[in-house]
């Protein structure tokens, strides 16, 4: 591997991984990743790809996977995937992922709108490394986190049998649901709200004039 063809090689930018803090070992794992199926021809062979990889670790991370390196490199176990495990095992946090997959048991929709729900729903997923999990799996979580108004909805339709399609056609209702009360307060808008306001009763002048006039002839009490 040419250190020339990497730097020349489309993709994205270099990062180096510390190991000090273990919150940003996620995003360095995807841009590892990434990083190795955009530039593999210019990074080279599954052997070389290991070394790439540690080479973009430093400080603690270094020591921290410098003895499996040493290890594994004349074995068949010196592999992209192995390297990746070994990093995992060493700076993925566990007690990240138990404490999310606690808060989607008691996490509640309430009167939050769904899209905004449903994005910290999904954080949530992924904090608890729960992408791959079954449909039903997903869907139950969801399920259980709605409000009562969205459940309701569930009774009174097919439930769909992705998790996909079922955010998607709770989503889809939502945006009708805003629209049709979007256009309605534009409507009371224009026309005005008629049962705000009662219409004055019409005025007979004529009637009202013989009236006072009568009212003047009544004799006053002496």
């Amino acid at each position: 591997m040419s250190e020339t063809n990497i730097k020349q090689s489309r993709g994205i930018r270099r990062h180096k991984f510390s190991g000090n803090d273990q919150s940003s070992y996620p995003q360095f794992r995807s841009l590892i990743e990434a990083k190795l199926r955009i530039d593999a021809k210019a990074i080279g062979s599954e052997e070389e790809s290991v070394w790439y990889c540690f080479g973009r670790l430093s400080l603690t991370a270094t020591r921290r996977i410098h003895p499996w390196i040493e290890y594994a490199k004349d074995t068949d176990k010196f592999t992209v995937k192995e390297f990746l495990n070994r990093l995992d095992k060493a700076f993925r946090d566990t007690e990240k992922i138990t404490k999310a997959i606690n808060k989607l048991n008691s996490m509640q929709q309430r009167n939050r709108e769904f899209r905004e729900f449903l994005q910290d729903f999904e954080e949530k997923i992924l904090k608890a490394q729960g992408w791959d999990w079954e449909d039903e799996v997903k869907k139950g979580y969801l399920r259980a986190a709605l409000n009562q108004e969205l459940t309701d909805r569930l009774v009174t339709q097919d439930e769909p049998a992705t998790y996909d399609d079922l955010w998607h056609n709770f989503g889809e209702r939502n945006n009708n649901r805003c629209s049709l009360q979007t256009s309605q307060v534009i409507e009371n808008e224009v026309h005005g709200d008629q049962m705000d306001w009662k219409p004055a009763q019409p005025i007979n002048v004529a009637t009202s004039q013989y009236l006072t006039a009568g009212r003047s002839r009544i004799p006053q009490a002496n």
